[in-house]
C-alpha cells in the first residue's frame, strides 16, 4: 500500500507552472512555462476558434522573462520572423505535454483520441 501512497502523493505534487525553459530567438533569450490542463482549456474557450488568438494566449501565459500582455505578444509577432513563434510554442507544448505530430493530430478538439 506504501507504493500507492507514494505515487498519489507524487502524482498531486506535480506542478506545471514549476517546468520552465529558455528558449534562444538569435540574440534575445526568453523563458517560458509549461501550462496547466485547466489553463489550455480556458485559452481554448477564449480563442474561440481563432488560431493566431490562441497562439498569443498561449505564448502570453507561459512567458515568464519577459512578461507580456496577449496584445504586446500580438505586436512581438506582427513582425517578427516566424521561427519566433514557432520556437516559443514548440518549447511550450513540449513543456506542458500537449506536443502533436505536426502533420497529423490524434486529438479531437474536444480532447478524445482519434484512431488513426
Amino acid at each position: 500500500m506504501t507504493g500507492t501512497v507514494d505515487k498519489k502523493a507524487a502524482l498531486l505534487a506535480r506542478r506545471a507552472k514549476s517546468r520552465k525553459q529558455d528558449v534562444v530567438l538569435d540574440d534575445i533569450t526568453v523563458t517560458v512555462r509549461a501550462l496547466e490542463r485547466g489553463e489550455v482549456v480556458d485559452i481554448r474557450e477564449q480563442a474561440d476558434g481563432d488560431e493566431a488568438r490562441q497562439e498569443c494566449l498561449m505564448i502570453a501565459t507561459a512567458l515568464v522573462d519577459p512578461e507580456l500582455t496577449v496584445d504586446e505578444v500580438a505586436e512581438w509577432l506582427a513582425d517578427a520572423p516566424m521561427g519566433d513563434a514557432v520556437s516559443v510554442m514548440d518549447t511550450v507544448a513540449k513543456l506542458s505535454g500537449i506536443k502533436v505530430d505536426a502533420t497529423k493530430s490524434r486529438m479531437a478538439r474536444d480532447g478524445k483520441r482519434r484512431r488513426g
